[in-house]
């Protein structure tokens, strides 16, 4: 039998890890910004913003979340297990957007996803969700390999944006894919520790999903690696987190004869 791919795998076990682990990290949890709080702070943007939207210039930046110089997590996980997902919800690790001084800080952003039992969405669509909270004006996401950099404009710290407008903003995003029923994020900005500790999980979902460029998972279900030299490999750190709970080998080389 075929192992599952795309949107037909069940990530329930990751979302759960997730779950308990930004519990462990004292996250606090809102819901999801409403359309008043919404309404709000499009108001104040309109009235005291001439800077375009869409684009936020560094000279125009108040906060950084996971630059270059920063630690940058990001996943999108799914499951069609219900109710495992809390639609609406919103959990937030360290400061809120206007609650700190620092002006790069570290950076988690977790997506938990409810599929409806019969939907077959785009693993695509899925997973570039995570990148649109564009769609809230003073914040512009880059997207680097392996990093999602998110630039927060001056105005939009002076006008209220929160962690929880962002939610509201990937979960709008997300309610526009056929078979999404229900959508939770997870921010963290706390510190690197914390935001490093999700990478194993963040990890994992793109071994899943077929996206890791080194690490696929094998037909006997154990992680299989074409690295020849751990030593000099750049995912080592993170390896060694999946190898507390995951069997990760060498993939064996076929050679051809002559």
């Amino acid at each position: 039998m075929n192992e599952p791919t795309g949107a037909n795998l069940d990530m329930a076990g990751l979302i759960r890890a997730v779950k308990k682990l930004a519990a462990k990290n004292q996250a606090r949890t809102v819901d999801a910004a409403g359309e008043n709080k919404l309404s709000g702070y499009l108001s104040r943007m309109n009235s005291g913003c001439s800077e375009a939207w869409a684009v936020v210039m560094s000279q125009d930046t108040e906060v950084e979340l996971g630059s270059p110089k920063r630690v940058s997590v990001n996943a999108v996980l799914w499951t069609r297990e219900k109710e495992l997902v809390t639609d609406n919800r919103c959990h937030v690790i360290g400061p809120d957007l206007s609650d700190s001084k620092d002006l790069e800080r570290d950076y988690c952003q977790m997506v938990l996803l409810e599929i409806d039992q019969a939907a077959d969405p785009d693993p695509f669509k899925l997973e570039s969700g995570q990148f649109l909270p564009n769609l809230i004006p003073g914040v512009m996401a880059r997207m680097i390999p392996g990093r999602l950099w998110l630039r927060v404009s001056k105005a939009a710290i002076s006008s209220g944006i929160t962690f929880s407008m962002l939610a509201a903003a990937v979960r709008k995003a997300y309610q526009e894919i056929p078979g999404v029923k229900g959508v939770e994020c997870i921010f963290a900005d706390s510190d690197p520790e914390t935001a490093q500790g999700f990478a194993g999980i963040a990890s994992e979902a793109r071994i899943l999903a077929g996206r890791h460029k080194r690490i696929s998972l094998g037909k006997d279900g154990d992680y299989e690696c074409e690295e020849l030299n751990c030593d000099s490999c750049e995912d080592k750190p993170v390896c060694d987190i999946i190898r507390e709970v995951k069997v990760i080998r060498r993939r064996e080389k076929a050679i051809s004869r002559s």
